[in-house]
């Protein structure tokens, strides 16, 4: 932390103030404005930073393919609303590190919460008369009741982000599933890759489509939104793009780019003067920070630059898993006042007429938890 303070005049490390990482490096330690409580809340699992004006969100667990925990919850509800309340702040920007598989976020670790509700994780309330067998009373101090409320108070938090003026930008690149999903869906781009694989899972285990997914899912086209919520089913970019799940595709190998182009995106006029300007080779990138400057210091900044990196020629949504069995989709899942009884009965018929997809559908719905589907 003392390295981070601003230096003195005429010492080695005053030079540093020179290198335009090391200025957002400072800008952004000062603006944590760190206090006790936020000390107490820091893990290496979220790792939040600043380069030019662009908040960038590390998720950084990859043996567990970035899953959400508490702490990890706790640091995004201490870093956003200085983010979203600093009018310097252009763009938040959110990924996830690699292991062994790509992954951007595999959902909540919901493991220690049914851990801490069996009482096996050793997880104690703040006081012992909280302690005794008070799971699924909303008791505070407890990781059954901790971890869903402050994940959906940070849900809200970047639902009702002003992406007007301050979009997010979610790098898709790997898994997908449950709270990632909570964790970007809601923002306004979602970059889909070849690696991406994305999911709502929840009815296997027992939940329910959270994380803000009964708002939006309803809102898909036909009966896209109940099939994926009942099924859990895997979608990779083509479908994404079909549903309007993801907003853009990006080969894996631009991504390192993009998040270059986005950077140097939320950059405005005095930070070039400051960092002797730059040089952009690319006429598509050029043009598009061009239009990105003329919504300066207001209004959206990367959408020309997140165009400009778009490439899904080699993709054919039209053609993807969804699209090829839309027809059955809508006909089984698209009617809102069905029960799972309807939807089973129905998917019965389809499969004793020959349908794959019917027959493929009832086995997966077979394996799912009863109450979660009702």
């Amino acid at each position: 932390l003392v390295d981070l303070l601003p230096p003195k005049k005429g010492c080695a490390s005053a030079a540093l103030g020179s290198l335009p990482y090391t200025k957002s490096i400072l800008a952004s330690a000062m603006a944590f404005s760190i206090s006790r409580r936020s000390l107490t809340t820091m893990t290496t699992h979220l790792l939040p930073s600043r380069s030019a004006n662009l908040g960038i969100l590390t998720l950084n667990n990859p043996k567990t393919l970035n899953a959400l925990d508490l702490e990890m919850v706790r640091v995004l509800n201490h870093v956003l609303p200085l983010w979203q309340s600093d009018p310097t702040m252009r763009t938040t920007l959110m990924l996830g590190a690699h292991g062994k598989r790509p992954a951007f976020c595999a959902g909540g670790d919901v493991k220690s919460v049914y851990m801490s509700g069996k009482g096996l994780s050793g997880v104690q309330a703040d006081d012992d008369a909280a302690a005794t067998n008070q799971h699924g009373y909303g008791q505070r101090g407890l990781l059954t009741a901790d971890f869903f409320r402050e994940e959906y108070q940070m849900n809200h938090r970047i639902a009702t982000q002003d992406h007007d003026n301050m979009p997010q930008v979610s790098i898709w690149d790997g898994v997908v599933m449950g709270g990632g999903v909570g964790l970007s869906l809601h923002g306004k781009y979602r970059v889909a890759t070849e690696n991406t694989l994305f999911a709502k899972p929840e009815t296997a285990i027992g939940l329910f489509p959270d994380v803000g997914g009964m708002w939006w899912l309803p809102r898909l086209p036909g009966g896209i939104g109940s099939y994926i919520a009942l099924t859990g089913q895997r979608l990779r970019a083509d479908d994404l793009l079909y549903a309007g799940l993801a907003t853009h595709y990006v080969p894996a190998d631009k991504i390192y780019d993009l998040r270059l182009a986005l950077v140097d995106a939320t950059k405005t006029s005095s930070d070039d003067e400051q960092e002797g300007g730059d040089d952009d080779s690319n006429p598509d990138v050029a043009d598009a920070r061009a239009e990105a400057e003329a919504e300066a210091p207001t209004g959206d900044c990367v959408a020309p630059m997140l165009m400009a990196y778009h490439d899904a020629k080699d993709l054919k949504p039209n053609e993807s898993f969804l699209a090829q069995n839309r027809a059955d989709i809508d006909a089984v899942f698209g009617c809102k006042d069905s029960k799972v009884e309807d939807i089973i009965a129905s998917l019965e018929e389809m499969s004793g007429s020959g349908s794959t997809f019917a027959a493929e559908t009832l086995e997966t719905l077979m394996k799912m938890s009863p109450t979660s589907l009702k």
